[in-house]
């Protein structure tokens, strides 16, 4: 187990103001700015007449004649340190007292709510961050060993070989204050238990002593996406047992791409990669959209699951950026490959069964 937190909290509402001023009309953005503006004055005003009047009551309080020796001095030194603290608190409330109409202009002005999609933007740096995939669930954290994410919506989701779970940062939220952090878990450090307490059926995720108490339809996520999840999808072509299997094959060939697909490949290269019929309803599930539009033997762009299909350089880069912002099932594996595909070969072969 491990925990990890994004460290700069601040960012979150940086990028909600920025989404907000996006989305507003030319009226509000005047109103925005003016707010703006009249608050940086407002500040700059305080601040002045707060140290005019610090400095001004200081200067009084110098001219004042010190006594030579004896008790007077000492009350003099005892009466200055008073006169002194006196002098701060008078200054702060004639700041204050100045600068009222100000901040009462400041603060009339009727700033635009921030709406659902801010919230969300806001958080896209903690999505990048903690490596948040699809699939994902949220429920909610009835209880933990760490206190800070009892009673609140958790986000779990699978990211390479770790189950993760972290505030809810798919809807999002303004203040980064309220991002709880990460726990990341392997496979063989937990134990997933059901638990009836308090009237309410709940998952209970244990690794060591640490625990979640998480809403029960966590339970079945957590069993089929990451305890009972199959080794990865992509198996190098080496490791493969028999023919059951579909494969991604570098293209070693030039020539025109009904060309390639055609007689650009033999199948069961060393370096390709391969998917077993097993895992192909969830292969195609993640992975078709990226793979329809092709380059068939027979001149068409059409796919076939048990055909031969081929893609470019181009395609193949297209895919590899497409992937990497998707982060479907797996994906870590396959767009290492495809790098490969686009820099080093000439594109790749889909070949079916």
């Amino acid at each position: 187990m491990r925990y990890f937190k994004y460290k700069d909290y601040k960012k979150n509402s940086s990028n909600a103001r920025k989404e907000q001023y996006k989305s507003l009309s030319e009226n509000e953005k005047q109103i925005v700015n003016k707010e703006k503006n009249l608050r940086r004055i407002g500040y700059i005003i305080s601040y002045a007449c707060f140290f005019a009047c610090l400095a001004g009551g200081f200067i009084l309080l110098a001219l004042i004649p010190k006594p030579a020796y004896g008790g007077w001095a000492i009350l003099y030194s005892i009466g200055i340190v008073i006169a002194g603290f006196v002098v701060f608190i008078a200054s702060l409330f004639l700041a204050y007292i100045i600068t009222l109409p100000l901040w009462d202009r400041v603060y009339s002005l009727n700033l635009p709510t921030m709406k659902k999609e801010i919230f969300r933007s806001a958080c896209s740096h903690l999505r990048d961050y903690y490596s948040l995939q699809n699939p994902y669930i949220i429920t909610k954290c009835y209880d933990a060993t760490d206190k800070t994410f009892k009673n609140h919506d958790v986000c779990i989701f699978v990211a390479g070989d770790e189950l993760r779970i972290t505030t809810d940062i798919v809807q999002g939220f303004l203040h980064g204050k309220r991002d709880l952090g990460c726990y990341a878990f392997k496979r063989d450090e937990i134990t997933l238990t059901k638990l009836y307490r308090d009237n309410l059926l709940m998952a209970h995720l244990q690794a060591g002593d640490f625990i979640f108490l998480l809403g029960y339809r966590a339970k079945g996520f957590i069993q089929k996406n990451f305890i009972q999840k199959s080794k990865n999808m992509f198996v190098p072509c080496l490791q493969r047992k028999g023919s059951a299997y579909y494969e991604f094959q570098y293209c070693k060939k030039k020539g025109s791409p009904k060309r390639l697909a055609n007689k650009g490949y033999r199948h069961w290269a060393k370096d390709s990669i391969v998917v077993h019929v097993d895992e192909g309803d969830a292969f195609f599930d993640s992975y078709l959209g990226y793979l329809e539009c092709t380059n068939a033997p027979n001149g068409t762009t059409q796919f076939s699951e048990c055909g031969v299909n081929y893609y470019t350089k181009e395609q193949a880069r297209c895919m590899e950026e497409k992937i990497k912002e998707d982060k479907p099932k797996d994906f870590e594996a396959l767009i290492e490959w495809l790098d490969k595909a686009a820099t080093d070969y000439n594109g790749f072969f889909f070949l079916g069964l």
